[in-house]
């Protein structure tokens, strides 16, 4: 039985190590950066107009913008194309990243050109330390980089630069750089670490996921297992069943009924034996009781066992079925049945039995006036339906049990049943039982 249990809570021992996420994040950042090159290479051509118009005025300077395009550009394709050896959990840093810090320098060498004593363009060189954001490396190797393109970028503008700064100017640039430095270490170490969070969780519920997929896959197999067996056990007891009520309409037919019609012949021939009319009338009251008797043995036996069955077959058996509940209830009652020879004996009593339970149950509950039993015969199936017009109702413990109990038998010969009750049209019981010999062999096998 399933019970109640407490939630586990999602294991991440394994999701928390260190050098499984570096591949995750080597493979995450290359990626990243991948795109980041090429809109700085797309940026740097698509902003090469801006140097001829800048020409007009400062010829020097706007050379040296577009010497800078072109060297980032270049740097940009080299980098994409020593991205695409680069392997994720065994990358070096600074080997892939180099073409970067290369490009902060030479930018730092445009602002160094372009710059004037009263024009300080290398403040612009904030910008460069918040593009290693993207980077997903820890913290301490994330304020490693960051120092040393910030020191590229100034190394160039310091190689560049012929002209001479005011103390402020430098004193300004310098805090910039310490801010956008210290905007890059947070927002970067941020992204490292939400990046790294959703990655546990990804994988501890993935592994939550697995473990789900594998107790309903137990559970199924386990729920299957217990059905088969049950219905192997319905089968069994129903063989056991049949084999009982044989036993028993033997033992009545030969032992009861023998004794019977003995008792039956004694009385007759007391009967012409004596003179005295006291004693005929006795013997003849005896002899109707013996006669009662005899057809209540008989009853008993066709409910046992049926005869006609075993004689004359499941069409027989069939409209026997129907003219004994006509004769029972008095309601009428009409049999349809198209058989291509008889089924194996399993299915037939199977069937057998099926219609007279369905019987019994409009019989009980006494609110039907016709009845129609339609069995079909397609070659593969049995097509059972028994219909009546009463209320339409399996509303009592006796009628659930016999629906049970049919729907059983049904189960056990590999078929299907199906009860149709709509209040005020009556009910139908309605079965399809595959007859196959080689199905119905295996079955015999299993039950025996």
């Amino acid at each position: 039985m399933l019970q109640d249990h407490e939630p586990t809570p999602l294991d991440t021992t394994d999701a928390r190590d260190p050098d499984r996420f570096a591949v995750v994040a080597d493979a995450q950042m290359l990626k990243v950066a991948q795109r980041v090159a090429a809109a700085g290479a797309v940026l740097s051509v698509a902003l090469a107009p801006y140097d001829l118009v800048y020409a007009r005025q400062y010829e020097e300077a706007a050379r040296a913008l577009l010497v800078m395009r072109v060297i980032v550009v270049v740097l940009c394709l080299v980098f994409l194309a020593g991205v695409r050896r680069a392997r994720p959990g065994a990358m070096n840093l600074w080997a892939v990243m180099w073409p970067f810090l290369a490009a902060c320098a030479v930018v730092g060498g445009a602002m160094g050109v372009t710059a004037r004593s009263d024009h300080a363009w290398f403040m612009a060189l904030q910008l460069l330390p918040v593009a290693s954001s993207v980077l997903l490396v820890p913290l301490v190797q994330r304020g490693r980089f960051i120092a040393v393109s910030i020191a590229a970028a100034l190394a160039g503008f310091a190689v560049m630069f012929r002209g001479a700064l005011s103390t402020s100017y430098v004193v300004h640039a310098v805090g910039l750089l310490c801010v956008s430095g210290a905007f890059a270490m947070h927002g970067g170490h941020e992204l490292y670490r939400q990046t790294a969070e959703a990655w546990r969780l990804r994988r501890a519920l993935d592994r939550k996921g697995r473990e789900l997929e594998e107790l309903n896959a137990t559970l199924e197999r386990k729920v299957a297992e217990r059905t088969r067996e049950l219905e192997e056990l319905a089968a069994r007891i129903d063989d056991v069943l049949e084999t009982e009520r044989r036993r028993m309409a033997s033992e009545l037919h030969d032992d009861l009924g023998q004794e019977l019609t003995t008792l039956r012949i004694e009385l007759e021939t007391l009967r012409f034996q004596t003179r005295d009319p006291a004693v005929v009338e006795g013997v003849v009251r005896a002899a109707g009781a013996v006669d009662r008797a005899h057809h209540g043995v008989r009853r008993m036996l066709e409910s046992l066992r049926a005869r006609v069955l075993d004689d004359e077959g499941l069409d027989a058996a069939v409209h026997w079925l129907a003219a004994q509940f006509r004769a029972r209830t008095g309601l009428r009652c009409d049999a349809t049945v198209t058989l291509d020879g008889d089924p194996l004996e399993p299915v037939g009593l199977g069937v057998f039995r099926i219609v007279q339970e369905a019987l019994a149950q409009v019989a009980r509950r006494g609110d039907a006036t016709r009845v129609e039993i339609t069995l079909h015969d397609d070659g593969e199936a049995l097509t059972l339906c028994v219909r009546d017009n009463g209320r339409g109702a399996y509303d009592n413990a006796t009628a659930r049990s016999g629906l049970v109990g049919m729907r059983e038998r049904a189960i056990a010969l590999r078929g299907t049943l199906t009860v149709t009750a709509e209040p005020g049209r009556g009910t139908a019981v309605e079965a399809t039982i595959p007859h196959r010999r080689d199905e119905v062999a295996d079955d015999e096998e299993t039950i025996g």
